[in-house]
């Protein structure tokens, strides 16, 4: 039986991708989640998520996300349960849709009793603070060959084989230590589902969104973020140039508005430079507006030049649309789009001017948007080459045509889900015959433990040991007649009522029992319940009043 787990769900990130609006990362991890249900061949798909006080209420009663639901292979289940479906499962992948596989390596260091694959995968690695938060403590972790790090781009995976260089490096000529990555660097790609950006009638979707019907539509759509997307002056520049050669073309510049006056600068911008009468805004589009969107149009352009764009989630849904891409030579877009066959890569250029930015990274930790803001401004995108090819594609209609059809042919062959999530579960499969062929098992003690009572057991007044003696008080005995907590029971499972009846039962025949004796009787063969365990549930009737020491 094979077996997929996550601490994810559809509806259980942070925030839903209508929440998040265009973010491509959050709505692709939505709909990686949604088409792997849709899609996958395991046996089951287990996602563990926060049950008591988080959104699993929500998630249950969402109709939107019944079908997954409902489907026999999914099964929804409390975050709690983790560490003994960890003890006890096998034939497993873990995946999370970020590389931070460090804090999983750690769970299966505590819990496992045989190694699993943890699979994560890298959206943005460019901020400054991956290196030391995620990267570094992926390498001193216990991964294993096993699993593995799966970049969305070819250009990723260069970046991440070059970080870990660089950190490799950086502990040595400081520590004299060596420290390596021992996992997997898989590339696979995002993907959609091509039939839902079919050409539709280009006329009515005009109509519809109030464009001119004889011209020729050049599409933008992203994020307006000169920080994390594209700085767009850039293709205002181009679109003038073609302007003044030919009135007979229109510049629709549409997505989410992320920094709140960029958009409104474009539009200055737009009036300053006299073009503002042939180009429209549409601001934080709905999922049927960015469809028609498409279909309305004739030429999609992206001028990225951020390095937070790892893949371009947006060029393949218009090349899925039909539309021949031109974007700049960058990243992610590089795999995507093929010069001069399904569009044109524009040249982009940089130089070695990234100090400042790289010796003060630390002050942009809490304003990540102003590190790649500061580093994009030195990045360029060729506009005279962006001009060449945009005037091309808007003289030839044939040409339009031709790079379209191929470029929906190329998407509906590499990156629609139905091809691409089967080359996630190749994936899976292999590193789980790995693992199962290992024969070594997980380290219990994972560097960083945390050792709470080793640090701080030097604050309270008294330590408690086997030999205190417990018993039980007059709310216990309320508690044992009415079954009902005056206190709040904390979440995710830390206090089970079960475990407190158990002791109050015990404690009201025996009237007081030491620890050690407490523990005696609840570890009996036929209870797996750990001293630990057992402490803890004191310590919280303790603390209500449902016991007492002495």
């Amino acid at each position: 039986m094979r077996i997929f787990i996550s601490n994810q769900f559809i509806g259980d990130l942070k925030e839903s991708s209508a929440d998040r609006g265009l973010y491509g990362s959050w709505m692709a991890t939505s709909d990686f989640y949604k088409n792997l249900i849709r899609f996958g061949r395991f046996d089951e798909y287990h996602f563990f998520i926060l049950g008591e006080k988080g959104n699993a209420k929500k998630i249950l009663n969402n109709r939107e996300l019944m079908p997954y639901i409902h489907d026999k292979r999914v099964k929804i289940r409390k975050v709690s349960q983790l560490p003994l479906f960890l003890k006890d499962a096998q034939d497993f992948v873990f995946f999370i849709a970020n590389p931070g596989m460090f804090d999983i390596s750690r769970l299966r260091s505590i819990y496992a009793k045989k190694y699993f694959p943890i699979c994560g995968l890298t959206y943005t690695i460019s901020y400054g603070y991956l290196l030391e938060r995620v990267f570094f403590k992926n390498m001193i972790s216990d991964l294993q060959p096993f699993d593995s790090i799966v970049s969305i781009a070819k250009p990723v995976l260069e970046s991440l084989k070059r970080m870990h260089r660089l950190i490799r490096q950086d502990v040595f000529n400081t520590m004299s230590a060596k420290i390596s990555y021992r996992a997997r660097l898989d590339q696979l790609p995002l993907g959609l589902n091509s039939e839902h950006y079919l050409k539709g009638d280009k006329n009515k979707s005009r109509r519809e969104l109030g464009l001119p019907a004889g011209k020729v539509i050049i599409l933008y759509f992203g994020r307006f973020s000169a920080s994390d997307k594209a700085d767009i002056f850039p293709l205002l520049f181009a679109f003038k140039n073609l302007l003044s050669k030919n009135k007979n073309i229109f510049l629709v510049l549409a997505g989410k508005n992320f920094q709140g006056n960029y958009a409104a600068r474009l539009k200055q911008a737009g009036n300053d430079l006299g073009i503002l009468h042939n180009i429209k805004f549409f601001l934080n589009p709905s999922q049927e507006e960015k469809y028609s969107l498409y279909a309305a149009s004739d030429i999609f352009v992206s001028p990225s030049d951020s390095l937070q764009e790892s893949f371009g989630l947006t060029v393949i849904e218009a090349m899925a649309a039909g539309l021949p891409a031109v974007v700049s030579d960058w990243d992610g877009y590089r795999d995507i789009v093929i010069h001069n066959k399904t569009g044109f890569r524009v040249p982009t250029y940089w130089i070695k001017c990234d100090r400042r930015v790289s010796e003060a990274s630390y002050l942009y930790q809490d304003n990540i948007q102003l590190e790649h803001l500061s580093l994009g401004q030195s990045v360029c995108v060729d506009v005279n080459k962006m001009i060449e090819y945009l005037s091309l594609l808007i003289k030839r209609k044939d040409l339009r045509l031709k790079f379209g059809h191929s470029a929906r042919e190329k998407v509906h062959k590499y990156y629609d889900w139905s091809v691409v999530i089967p080359r996630y579960e190749a994936l899976w499969n292999t590193l789980m015959d790995k693992a199962r062929a290992c024969r070594m098992t997980p380290k219990k003690m994972p560097i960083f433990y945390p050792r709470y009572f080793e640090c701080f057991s030097h604050y309270p007044s008294r330590i408690l040991n086997k030999q205190t003696n417990i018993a039980i008080t007059e709310e216990g005995e309320r508690l044992l007649k009415t079954r009902r907590f005056l206190s709040t029971v904390p979440p995710l499972g830390l206090i089970l009522p079960q475990i407190v009846f158990l002791l109050l039962f015990y404690l009201r025949e025996k009237k007081k029992s030491s620890i050690g004796k407490i523990n005696e009787y609840m570890n009996k063969p036929s209870k797996e319940i750990s001293s630990e365990e057992i402490s803890y549930h004191l310590m919280w009737m303790l603390k209500n009043y449902y016991v007492k020491t002495g």
